[in-house]
Order: C-alpha cells, then sequence, then structure tokens
C-alpha cells in the first residue's frame, strides 16, 4: 500500500521516491569489488570484522558483526 508500514513494493518505491526528492543516491556503479574495497577503510571496520548495519523495517535496524573474509561473498551475492 506504500506506507511505511508496507513490507512490500511500495516502500521500495516510497524510500526511491524520497531519496529522489532530496537528491540522494539510491544505487551504484560499483561493483562488488569496489564496494568491498571501499568497506575495508570504512569507520564501522574494526581489526578483521566490519559492523553491518542491516534494515530490518523502517526505523529498525540491526548491527550484524562481519568477517571481512565473508563480505565479499555477501556483496557478491547482492546482500
Amino acid at each position: 500500500d506504500g506506507t511505511l508500514t508496507d513490507s512490500g513494493e511500495g516502500i521500495i518505491n516510497c524510500v526511491i521516491y524520497a531519496l529522489e526528492r532530496f537528491g540522494l543516491p539510491y544505487s551504484t556503479d560499483m561493483n562488488a569489488e569496489g564496494l568491498y574495497t571501499a568497506a575495508l577503510s570504512d569507520k564501522k571496520r574494526s581489526g578483521d570484522t566490519v559492523n553491518l548495519v542491516i534494515p530490518q523495517q523502517i526505523g529498525n535496524c540491526i548491527l550484524q558483526k562481519t568477517p571481512v573474509t565473508q563480505l565479499k561473498l555477501l556483496l557478491e551475492s547482492g546482500l
């Protein structure tokens, strides 16, 4: 239905619309290797792990500590 409680395509379109309206990006031309390289210097990295922010729903995210060795595989799989 496009409301903030909608977990389907409607909420995706709503978020994309809001990002576009404020001139913010919602996609990238970077490939998995480029994203991986950038993530290695990210402030959320601590030694051999990186803290991923995983959205669960609007306003609710979890932090997932992920070994950098698994990060590249996640990026390649599109997660």
